[in-house]
């Protein structure tokens, strides 16, 4: 199996990082992959970090590395569950290092009323495109005019680091914000003067707006994407259909994000489309 695995992924990171991927080999080449257990696999990782003296956060990508080889296993039918599932060093999405605060499509509804008539031309089509896309905030930072077709009303997200590229249907609302914008810079939002936003101003963009219309709720960007996905999954998307929305590559990282509520039925329609 180890064999198919470089054979077919020879730029694999597992494979590349060429001590771990032997220890790997020297330890359980001669086990039957059965065998091959959560708690074996963490008896095992355990000993790496002691001999090591490595951080949680090495940890955790020498966790990710060696998850490689399972979700090629599984992709190959020879496995359904990978071992590294319920290993954990830290945690998986840096997102994730607070309990994100879920706001239900009413109150999103409301909100967008809200931003609407805070600033129709300035702020209202930043947060459109967060609330119908559940894109990150740094995909919404570099989000080039390239990136949207007016014709088709779409925008293509351009996945960075562990996310995937994919392309979102936009509202018709959205697509005509998106046409009538002053076109100042290759980026599509831009501050006052022009320029791409920083990640600050984003912030104080939202801070402004939920000062003026006195809301003491402690939700930002990232909260609107969680809840994105909340409610896609209560108005019965599937998982497996929300992992490609969000960019997300591996549906068991899905599972163990989004994994709290059921779906009911085959859906694709954003839970925030009227």
């Amino acid at each position: 199996l180890l064999i198919h695995f470089i054979n077919e992924l020879p730029d694999n990171h597992f494979v590349k990082n060429r001590w771990l991927f032997t220890d790997f080999s020297q330890t359980f080449s001669i086990l039957k992959i059965k065998d091959l257990t959560t708690d074996v696999l963490k008896s095992w990782l355990d000993q790496l970090r002691i001999e090591g003296s490595y951080s949680p956060r090495t940890m955790e990508t020498l966790r990710v590395y060696t998850n490689h080889f399972f979700r090629f296993l599984i992709t190959k039918k020879i496995i359904s569950i990978s071992p590294a599932k319920g290993i954990r060093y830290m945690q998986h999405n840096a997102e994730m290092t607070r309990k994100p605060h879920l706001l239900p499509k009413s109150k999103i509804l409301i909100l967008k009323e809200q931003v609407k008539k805070y600033s129709p031309g300035y702020f209202y089509p930043i947060f459109l495109t967060v609330v119908e896309t559940a894109a990150k905030t740094t995909e919404i930072l570099s989000l080039r005019w390239h990136q949207v077709d007016l014709k088709s009303k779409t925008v293509t997200l351009i996945g960075q680091k562990t996310l995937s590229n994919r392309v979102i249907k936009n509202s018709d609302e959205l697509a005509q914000l998106l046409e009538n914008k002053k076109r100042t810079s290759d980026f599509v939002f831009t501050n006052l003067y022009g320029k791409q936003f920083s990640k600050k101003q984003l912030g104080y963009a939202m801070t402004g707006f939920k000062r003026d219309n006195n809301i003491k709720e402690k939700w930002m960007y990232f909260d609107l994407r969680h809840s994105y996905a909340r409610n896609f999954l209560e108005d019965g998307g599937t998982m497996s259909d929300l992992q490609k929305i969000l960019g997300i590559r591996s549906i068991d990282t899905a599972r163990e994000i989004y994994g709290y509520q059921p779906s009911k039925n085959l859906s694709l329609k954003s839970p925030f489309e009227e």
